[in-house]
């Protein structure tokens, strides 16, 4: 008899585990946010062909019948960034066409909010928080920040951290080390939390921005480079990019072994309160910064 009643309040536990309020959040396999470098480095065509390959991204059919083959499909959102960062785009949730077109003409439909300066140590930050604060519960916390520049200011974008700096141009290609951190500092806050930086360099005003990113702002499970040479082939090497994340959540939920019946209840309700708790500290944290 307390054998059975044990696996009663086994079950039990997990069933209130599971059906909890406080782990309630929409089950995505990845939660993403597309971070967009608009600081002024970036001319007008630049920017309408690098939105452009975000829209066209989730037009793509491939994509669109990856992310459709995942259980619960992926969330997504965007900001655009310079100098601060933009209020950001609406969460949506992407299981099918119908949701990725809605997606790709939200994205089409925006319009570039400013120029300024690069601060993509405040981009990360901002990303992050997005990422903390959704409605959303992912296998995976991805930012994926793309950009032409380095950090170039302070992070509240009120001065230059690097020095010879005038109107756009470096004079002086021995970027203060005042830089650097900034972007370190905020990739491994994010890691901290569970978050993957991937980059997205486009390497039309410097040709090593590929290192930089690969030292500085990437960083997380799985973390990599996805390079461009230019504005003109952005949106190829964004839809290698994005497709190589969606894989490797993919093959990350494959991996995991089925469990037994009353321990799978128990882990899934365990797991998943841990995770929304943990997520829930990381958001009260970062916001009180």
């Amino acid at each position: 008899m307390l054998k059975n009643m044990g696996v009663t309040v086994a079950i039990a536990a997990a069933s209130g585990l599971v059906c909890s309020p406080a782990i309630a959040g929409t089950l995505v396999s990845t939660e993403l946010v597309l971070s967009i470098d608009v600081s002024g480095s970036v001319n007008e065509t630049e920017f309408y062909l690098q939105r452009d390959a975000y829209a066209n991204a989730f037009r793509d059919a491939d994509l669109i019948n990856l992310i459709s083959g995942l259980d619960n499909g992926i969330a997504v959102t965007w900001q655009y960034w310079s100098t601060i960062t933009a209020a950001p785009g609406d969460w949506f949730h992407i299981t099918d066409t119908v949701s990725a077109n809605a997606f790709a003409d939200a994205i089409a439909a925006s319009t570039r909010p400013f120029a300024g300066a690069t601060n993509l140590a405040a981009a990360i930050n901002s990303a992050a928080d997005l990422l903390l604060t959704n409605d959303f519960t992912g296998d995976r916390m991805v930012i994926d920040v793309s950009g032409d520049g380095r950090q170039n200011t302070n992070l509240e974008g009120t001065n230059y951290c690097a020095p010879f700096y005038y109107y756009g141009y470096i004079y002086n290609n021995d970027f203060s080390t005042n830089c650097y951190p900034l972007v370190e500092s905020a990739r491994d806050a994010a890691v901290a939390k569970g978050i993957t930086v991937n980059g997205l360099p486009i390497l039309t005003d410097v040709a090593n921005l590929d290192s930089y990113f690969t030292s500085y702002a990437i960083g997380g499970d799985d973390a990599f480079v996805q390079a461009a040479s230019s504005f003109l082939d952005f949106e190829t090497a964004l839809k290698t990019k994005i497709t190589r994340e969606i894989q490797v959540s993919e093959t990350a939920g494959e991996s995991v072994p089925e469990p037994s019946l009353v321990l799978g209840l128990l882990t899934v309700g365990l797991g998943g309160g841990s995770v929304m708790r943990s997520k829930m500290r990381s958001a009260t944290a970062h916001r009180s910064r």
